[in-house]
């Protein structure tokens, strides 16, 4: 097992349930980064944050739903 080199960091990624997106939510979590994730779609949005989960442990991500182009979810 890797040594988790981002363990006092924490990101914030939109776009965060598929894509490039869940790419890097998912190794930011695994190097120990806790990471806010914002999506759109929350039902790929709960899939990746269990994932998320399971290869960042408890708390390692906070899943919000929001669109980031409207002003109001800001």
């Amino acid at each position: 097992m890797s040594e988790k080199t981002l363990s006092a960091k924490v990101g914030i990624v939109t776009g965060a349930a598929g894509g490039l997106g869940r790419a890097m939510t998912l190794g930011l979590a695994e190097q120990g980064a806790r990471v806010v994730a914002v999506d759109i779609n929350e039902a790929s949005l709960e899939d990746m944050a269990r994932k998320a989960v399971e290869v960042g442990g408890e708390g390692a991500v906070l899943s919000i739903v929001a669109d980031v182009a409207r002003a109001q979810d800001c």
